[in-house]
């Protein structure tokens, strides 16, 4: 910019301002010692000047020093001479009427003249209008009473010696301006050669700026050769950094290109420095059409919503399109040092076999129910009939319609689970005494076979009730499966001593059901996956007598009803009998159907 002040224009200043100082303080100095100078001479001549008038005084007296003080004033027409008494009455003036003038007993020089003898004195003169170089001195007057002594004062203007210094001076200042001028050409033809090296530095310096090619200049002077020596360094260092940069985007847009993922990375104005094909398709464009870099992504985005994710923070949202026959499409967002990536993920096809899984597992359901109600008629009737003759016969009637009460409860687990997550539960939720609910499913197990040898206690804090809001079945049907896992692999592990305990507590916002045991145990690996459908964890839970049966169904339920309540269900780490301890913590308030 031009009105920015470089190093050079710094330098050429202050050497301006030093050169104008220098000849200033000089000037001032010279002028001031030969105005000292002829001031000290005006006053010796001064002071001849009153010797001859001391003599015409004594001689002649008063009339002598009038005679002479005209031919003074003749030869100095710019002086004024005073004569004065004793007592400080102006006697004879040269620039004024003494009977119009005051007392000059407290002149400086009067003072001086009248106790020292002489004095002098350096001041303005109100009479004649100018500053004046005074000398006095006390003289003897012939023909006064007993020769009086009279102050005789002469006066010269400091204007006129003044002059003679400027007369003087002027041509010490034209040879002073002239050698200051000469000093300061040098001075800047000097300054120039120096600064030219780094003025060289300066233009390899945007040179690089601007994206050419160059190298620093190597000069002859040791410093700035060292300089441009790490300068140099310094831009091969960057250029194989900017190198390894560029190669590495290279690599990683390769890698980008290969993603089954939409990946589009934008800078700091919004403007796509980079996008795959993936991410051209899903945007719904051609490859032809693939947006080149410096692109405004909103043009290439296909929804507003999508654009509105673009500003936000860091995020993840699932969106379903229009174009290329409907797709779900999850967006995602990420914010890099200086660029954000936005990265697509088809999830059409997930969506598609989620939802026919789903409906596989309806229809098969609903399929499944008829045959078993049918299979399970025909076995109640054999079962009453009298065509079963032995023992052996009836037996196997009755393990073929416990296995036919298993595939009816996997039937009913796997509807129940389809309706979990088929979306929004659309109920009206009620008011459950969380405190009823739990003795009657413990009542219900004690009645249960593999139960019974088991001792299953029952804890709450006191009296009273413990009201939660949900569904009544699906809440009773999420506690009894926990109760029956227990007493599954507690009558399976034990085959005496076994114990379930159920807690209900109190705290803020929830009311806590905890059911521990002093089964198996569950290792830390399989802590988690216990709550997957179809998984279990009895091939790490020893088991003695009957096995505990199911499909690894129940804890899968447990939880997702918990979630839906706005609750939770949880392993604890640590079990009050060294078994297992689950945790279900549902809502004192009526959580959002969802």
């Amino acid at each position: 910019m031009y009105g920015e002040l470089t190093l050079r224009k710094k330098i050429i200043t202050l050497l301006t301002v030093t050169v104008i100082a220098v000849a200033l303080l000089t000037w001032f100095l010279i002028y001031r010692s030969e105005s000292q100078l002829l001031i000290a001479s005006n006053d010796q001549m001064l002071s001849h000047y009153l010797d001859a008038f001391q003599s015409a005084g004594k001689s002649e007296g008063v009339d002598g020093i009038r005679t002479l003080s005209k031919l003074w004033m003749d030869v100095y027409p710019y002086g004024r001479l005073t004569l004065i008494d004793a007592d400080g009455r102006v006697l004879i003036d040269s620039s004024e009427n003494p009977d119009i003038m005051d007392n000059h007993y407290r002149r400086p020089e009067i003072v001086a003249a009248m106790s020292q003898g002489e004095g002098a004195d350096l001041r303005f003169s109100a009479t004649m209008g100018q500053w004046l170089n005074y000398i006095a001195r006390s003289i003897e007057v012939h023909g006064s009473a007993s020769d009086e002594h009279y102050i005789l004062r002469l006066g010269y203007p400091v204007d006129k010696l003044s002059g003679l210094v400027k007369s003087v001076g002027k041509r010490f200042a034209i040879t002073l301006v002239l050698a200051l001028l000469l000093l300061w050409s040098v001075c800047y033809w000097m300054l120039r050669m120096a600064l030219r090296p780094l003025s060289e530095l300066n233009k390899t310096a945007e040179a690089i700026a601007d994206g050419r090619p160059a190298r620093f200049p190597v000069t002859n002077s040791s410093e700035l050769r060292k300089l441009s020596d790490v300068l140099n360094t310094m831009y091969d260092a960057l250029q194989k950094n900017l190198q390894y940069e560029e190669e590495g985007r290279e690599s990683l847009e390769i890698v980008f290109e290969t993603l089954p993922l939409g990946v589009i990375i934008l800078d700091a104005d919004k403007k796509i420095t980079f996008i795959n094909k993936t991410a051209v398709y899903l945007c719904g464009l051609d490859e032809q059409d693939r947006p080149a870099p410096g692109t405004s992504i909103e043009i290439v985005l296909p929804s507003v919503e999508m654009c509105q994710m673009v500003y936000e923070a860091d995020s993840k949202r699932l969106l379903r399109t229009a174009y290329n026959g409907g797709m779900h499409l999850e967006i995602s967002t990420a914010t890099l040092a200086n660029e954000q990536m936005i990265v697509i993920q088809d999830h059409t096809e997930k969506i598609h076999l989620d939802e026919a899984r789903r409906d596989f597992f309806i229809d098969a359901g609903h399929e499944f129910q008829t045959p078993l109600a049918v299979i399970r008629m025909g076995l109640d009737l054999l079962k009453s009939g009298s065509s079963l003759k032995n023992q052996e016969d009836r037996d196997m009637i009755n393990r073929l319609i416990t296995q036919q009460e298993r595939v009816s409860k996997l039937v009913e687990d796997l509807l129940f689970l389809v309706r979990l997550d088929s979306g929004p539960l659309r109920i009206q939720y009620e008011k459950i005494d969380a405190f009823a609910i739990t003795k009657e499913l413990i009542a219900d197990m004690k009645e249960v076979s593999y139960a019974r040898d088991v001792d299953i206690s029952y804890e709450v804090p006191g009296e009273g009730e413990a009201y939660i809001f949900g569904r009544a079945e699906d809440i009773r049907r999420a506690v009894f499966n926990l109760l029956e896992n227990a007493c599954k692999y507690v009558s399976a592990f034990r085959s005496e001593g076994g114990k379930v305990k159920m807690t209900i507590t109190d705290s803020p916002e929830r009311w806590v059901i905890n059911v521990d045991d002093n089964g198996p145990g569950i290792p830390r690996a399989e802590r988690e996956f216990i709550f997957h459908r179809f998984r279990r964890g009895e091939s790490h839970r020893a088991r003695r007598g009957i096995a505990p049966g199911g499909y690894g169904l129940g804890l899968s339920i447990s939880r997702r009803i918990a979630e839906r309540h706005g609750g939770k269900l949880e392993l604890l780490e640590d079990a009050e009998f060294g078994g297992c301890s689950f945790r279900m913590a549902l809502p004192k308030r009526m959580p959002d159907a969802s």
